[in-house]
């Protein structure tokens, strides 16, 4: 009975192990179970006896820290939803602000499952939302703010409306693409209007800061 505890623990552990590589070359959506197992050594009935399935197998990565580490960190360094246009793409502000929606949509469409199921964890796991913020969330807003910079770099826009507009896009990316999407199923019509108001709305409010471009500024003379 030991020997078959340890047998069995051992399996585990060389499943968990495979999912994981074959999870951050390939993706989950895109790994097979039977590519697991052959991966691991093992019969791929045993995935579903052990674990439930590819799911529940995922479910079992995603409790154990470095495991999860090094799965975000390979989903966030294939993941064109952190890339945000820069000036040098020959792109304007809005049309830039619209492909990075585009890319979040895409994005929400492919990892539709796997955020699903990594969002559950984070509601019970400080760990797992910890390593999400850090690995995609800080991650996304430094790389936005970097290119507004560029977008930015003639007007005098403060840098703490540049980090705002930065948090706001990046939680619009995710509210109107992931949640509104692909979780509550609303139209797409609807998103699509509403994330083009949200563009414009962003355009108008740098437009009337103080320093920018075709903003109303009031000078003094001393």
């Amino acid at each position: 009975m030991v020997f078959c505890k340890r047998n069995r623990a051992a399996t585990e552990r060389s499943l968990l192990g495979a999912a994981v590589r074959l999870f951050a070359r390939k993706g989950y959506e895109n790994t097979r179970t039977l590519e697991i197992a052959r991966e691991a050594g093992a019969n791929e009935a045993l995935i579903a006896r052990y674990f439930g399935g590819k799911e529940g197998l995922l479910q079992a990565i995603l409790k154990d820290e470095v495991s999860v580490q090094s799965l975000v960190e390979a989903e966030s360094s294939r993941s064109v939803a952190l890339e945000f246009p820069r000036a040098s793409d020959g792109l304007s502000l809005g049309d830039s602000l619209r492909v990075f929606f585009q890319h979040g949509e895409r994005h929400a469409r492919e990892r539709e499952e796997f955020m699903r199921i990594a969002m559950a964890r984070m509601l019970v796991s400080p760990e797992m939302a910890k390593i999400v913020q850090e690995k995609f969330i800080d991650r996304t807003v430094e790389r936005i703010i970097e290119a507004l910079r560029e977008h930015l770099v003639r007007r005098k826009i403060p840098e703490c409306d540049i980090e705002a507009v930065a948090m706001l896009v990046s939680a619009s990316n995710h509210i109107f693409n992931f949640l509104c999407r692909r979780v509550h199923r609303m139209e797409q019509e609807k998103v699509d209007r509403a994330l083009d108001v949200l563009v414009q709305s962003i355009e108008a409010f740098l437009d009337l800061r103080p320093g920018a471009a075709g903003s109303k500024s009031v000078t003094t003379n001393r």
